[in-house]
């Protein structure tokens, strides 16, 4: 069965601006990214209404990501867990691309993060900043009908950033007649697999945005 693939983009953007958003109604104007490719569909005909907003200040960067549903699944309650089994939001950012090095930002609702940093899906490095889990700003909200997870990478965890590269991702895989996998940029791999860097798209840092 052809796997399904919405319109297949190559770029998003992200804003430049002086500060991270700091309310709800500021993040409105921030360009929403849809996560909405759905490569193992025919498996997986489960699907999650979701989004991502990226912005860049001069200390680093700020994601949020928002998903469409009530009531998430959210057993794991510890970082560098396995949170990518719950209803899961996930930032994956290659900043300098001609490394080769990405990095993996994984949570769910309860707020447990996962950090990871590598070249590929084996071998990766459980990383935080100095400062820890504190230092990366995680913030979740939830209503009836929706939740968010707010992030911000600071510019040490980032390193260089040259033509940056990302994807985004949402997922559940404990409760078998809701599992699903989609992502920003369509991934073309056989089976469920996030960490394909050779599929991000490009990241697009727009000029400043002085009003939030």
């Amino acid at each position: 069965m052809e796997k399904s693939r919405k319109k297949t983009r190559k770029t998003c953007t992200a804003f430049r601006a002086e500060s991270v958003p700091g309310s709800a109604g500021q993040w409105l104007n921030i360009k929403k990214i849809p996560v909405d490719q759905a490569p193992w569909a025919d498996r997986y005909p489960y699907k999650c209404e979701a989004f991502a907003q990226v912005v860049f200040t001069q200390e680093g960067v700020a994601v949020k990501l928002t998903a469409l549903q009530s009531n998430p699944v959210a057993e794991c309650r510890e970082d560098n867990g396995d949170v990518w089994a719950d209803d899961c939001l996930e930032f994956f950012v290659m900043p300098d691309s001609r490394t080769g090095v990405y990095l993996n930002f994984e949570c769910n609702s309860n707020g447990a993060i996962l950090v990871g940093r590598g070249t590929e899906r084996h071998g990766r490095e459980r990383v935080f900043p100095e400062g820890g889990r504190q230092a990366l700003s995680v913030s979740v909200e939830k209503d009836e009908n929706c939740w968010s997870v707010t992030c911000f990478v600071p510019g040490s965890v980032l390193g260089e950033v040259y033509r940056p590269r990302c994807n985004f991702y949402k997922c559940e895989e404990r409760v078998p007649e809701r599992a699903h996998f989609q992502s920003a940029f369509f991934v073309a791999a056989e089976n469920p697999d996030f960490h394909r860097p050779e599929c991000f798209g490009r990241l697009r840092v727009a000029g400043l945005k002085k009003t939030l």
